[in-house]
């Protein structure tokens, strides 16, 4: 990726004076050992490796938000505990430190909110409530938090094995992972919509919550059976 597409889609910008100073104190540093031109290219490929990983956490993260626009998490939102601290963090941290849109949907929701992706959805790393986070907030926690930041060490230490088993492979899990619970999840609303009950996509909860849905899927399964 060159400087100016970098400018324009980089999360961080690597070509920053503060970045390329920092560059080139680590060429400095790796031309004891290594040619300068060895040195820079192994930190060009790192970032190469960095672009690709966060690809990967981008299409996880359009399909969490995705299913967040939809109301499709169980239990939602406002049926699940609360993001941890969500109820009085806003009240002791300012809107420039938390970010406008995390500062407003604490104040206004009580914490009663999704949070993933950097930075504080790391909770779901070491926190489980009643209901949040979900399996799939978890897993893209995983992936982001974990196995995308284990691979950049491996890379950064010339250690292809932890760069591969320990980080990208499990990345390549995860977002699979991510894909066939976000397809579950709508599949199972598809069908709850057509039968005329609320959407709970079932991931839990005790068996009495879901009798009305059993007998609705059991009356239309006896309909079918009728009408071959």
């Amino acid at each position: 990726m060159n400087k100016n597409e970098c400018k324009s889609k980089c999360k961080i910008d690597i070509y920053s004076d503060e970045n390329l100073e920092k560059r080139d104190k680590w060429i400095e540093l790796c031309s004891n050992c290594h040619s300068p031109r060895f040195a820079g290219g192994w930190l060009t490929q790192m970032d190469d490796y960095m672009f690709q990983a966060f690809k990967l956490t981008d299409q996880a993260q359009k399909i969490i938000d995705d299913l967040i626009a939809d109301d499709m998490l169980y239990p939602s939102p406002a049926e699940r505990d609360i993001y941890p601290g969500g109820d009085w963090l806003a009240d002791i941290l300012p809107a420039s430190l938390l970010g406008d849109g995390v500062w407003n949907a604490f104040k206004k929701t009580g914490g009663k909110v999704p949070v993933i992706g950097p930075i504080l959805g790391v909770y779901a790393m070491f926190y489980q409530g009643d209901g949040n986070p979900s399996h799939i907030e978890t897993s893209y926690a995983k992936m982001w938090f974990w196995y995308k930041l284990q691979g950049y060490k491996g890379y950064a230490h010339v250690q292809q094995d932890i760069m591969w088993w320990w980080g990208q492979s499990p990345m390549l899990q995860e977002l699979g992972n991510i894909q066939s619970e976000a397809m579950r999840m709508r599949r199972e609303a598809a069908i709850e919509q057509a039968l005329g009950s609320k959407v709970t996509h079932r991931q839990g909860g005790s068996s009495e919550s879901h009798k009305p849905l059993v007998k609705k899927v059991s009356d239309f399964l006896n309909f079918l059976s009728v009408n071959e």
